[in-house]
């Protein structure tokens, strides 16, 4: 047994164990509930690794337990399929039948065959990865293959909701990201930033993050909204550009990246999940790429210029998608796009017809707000309206600017004078005072 401070034997058992079984640093991490972070520094021998994880190692080898990710079920017991090489929806069942060893015979449909055989052999999990462009199939077989065998067991990664009944779904959230506050110590445990070093350490392998300002990787990961792809595809600038440089370029490298030879660019990747959208869906999405900050569902019915169920049926499927993060409240949800996936929207909406009538509605939904709030202020819900007001502070801003890059001077007037309870209210008056007569636009 390798001793738990051993790294670099336990890294290389750990690497070719994970490459005789086909899978990925991300693959493995699924198995054995870890962050791919974890699995990156345990490979590279940058953590020390405990006894937990030596004896997972050493159930691994003996084909024992996976983790505790898949309860009962040995890894012996696992079979995984890429779906990203299923190019047909009519060979989904073909491919899983191959990874099983399930051959076709003649008067026998191949779903029952791999019924029949899900349910006389060992194997016991599936590990479907990469679904979301054959979601409709893939909820299909899986739903017919968990009713024949009860006691399968399927996991399914993708960018949609299959909504298979009996079906839990659990979102794999952005990486943490260290919050502007946090010390050396915060910022060095953190997982994105982990994972730029790891990645920034492969392009330039002399690259130390001792020689560069912890606070500089931690703003670059917060505003790659802790998305691992972003975040990979930065850290490949190191050898030409300074972190400085790269926070200064964000935006253009991330454009600029070369598609590697399987096409990981950031824009690719938002496209393809964008392309699984309706034309219509797609219209919506980037509609409510206007809004400068979070919103809630009256906020998008208003953008959008539907009525509610469509409101609601359409940030369903954009939640399910993934393109919108959802934040739980007591009264009401609110919803936002990660910044990197806005920049992508509007792009599309610059693009389009809708443009200039979604951030018309836009900037006169929060006049009607700012306007609203005037006398609500001075009502018993006092209280919930100056929140209501804080959480719209950057798009009350937008509709000033609107109102003065548009020459509506009557508009910007309107709500700078409806704020006036408000600022007084939140100890804002500074910011009224600061508008000149003739300037009705913000002070970004």
């Amino acid at each position: 047994m390798t001793e738990p401070g051993s790294t670099d034997s336990f890294g290389e058992r750990l690497r070719n164990l994970r490459q005789s079984r086909g899978l990925s640093q991300e693959q493995l991490a699924r198995l054995l509930d870890v962050s791919f972070v974890t699995v990156n520094r345990w490979e590279s021998g940058r953590t020390n690794i405990s006894a937990k994880a030596a004896a997972a190692l050493a159930e691994l080898e003996a084909g024992g337990a996976a983790g505790g990710a898949v309860g009962a079920v040995s890894d012996a017991d696992v079979v995984f399929v890429a779906l990203e090489q299923v190019r047909y929806p009519r060979t989904l069942g073909s491919a899983l039948a191959s990874r099983l060893q399930v051959h076709d015979k003649q008067g026998t449909p191949l779903t029952q065959s791999l019924k029949a055989a899900l349910a006389a052999g060992a194997k016991k999990l599936l590990l479907l990865d990469g679904a979301e462009r054959i979601a409709d199939q893939v909820a299909e077989l899986a739903g017919e293959l968990l009713d024949a065998v009860p006691e399968l067991r399927i996991v399914v990664t993708s960018r949609v909701v299959l909504g298979v009944p009996g079906g839990v779904c659990w979102t794999v959230p952005p990486l943490d990201c260290p919050s502007v506050a946090a010390g050396a110590a915060d910022i060095a445990g953190s997982d994105a930033v982990q994972l730029f070093i790891a990645r920034a350490s492969e392009r330039l392998p002399d690259f130390r993050a001792a020689d560069v300002a912890p606070h500089a990787i931690a703003e670059l990961c917060r505003r790659l909204d802790g998305l691992p792809l972003a975040i990979e595809l930065i850290a490949g600038w190191v050898g030409t550009l300074s972190i400085k440089e790269i926070l200064q370029q964000r935006a253009v490298l991330l454009d600029s990246e070369p598609a590697t030879r399987a096409g990981r660019r950031l824009a690719d990747v938002l496209q393809v999940s964008y392309d699984l959208l309706t034309a219509e869906q797609q219209r919506r999405l980037a509609m409510l790429s206007v809004f400068a900050g979070s919103f809630r569902m009256a906020d998008a019915q208003a953008i959008l210029g539907v009525d509610a169920p469509t409101a609601i049926a359409t940030v369903r499927t954009l939640v399910d998608s993934s393109w919108l993060i959802v934040a739980r409240g007591g009264d009401q949800n609110v919803f936002s796009l990660l910044q990197t996936i806005a920049t992508f929207t509007a792009t599309q909406l610059d693009k389009s017809e809708d443009g200039p009538a979604a951030r018309r509605r836009h900037a006169l939904h929060f006049a009607g707000l700012a306007a609203e709030s005037e006398q609500a202020l001075a009502g018993p819900d006092a209280a919930g309206w100056a929140a209501r007001l804080e959480a719209a502070v950057a798009d009350l801003d937008l509709t000033m600017h609107w109102a003065d890059s548009h020459g509506d001077t009557d508009l910007g007037l309107n709500v700078s004078s409806a704020l006036w309870r408000w600022r007084l209210f939140s100890g804002r008056l500074a910011v009224g005072r600061g508008r000149p007569a003739g300037h009705v636009g913000g002070d970004q």
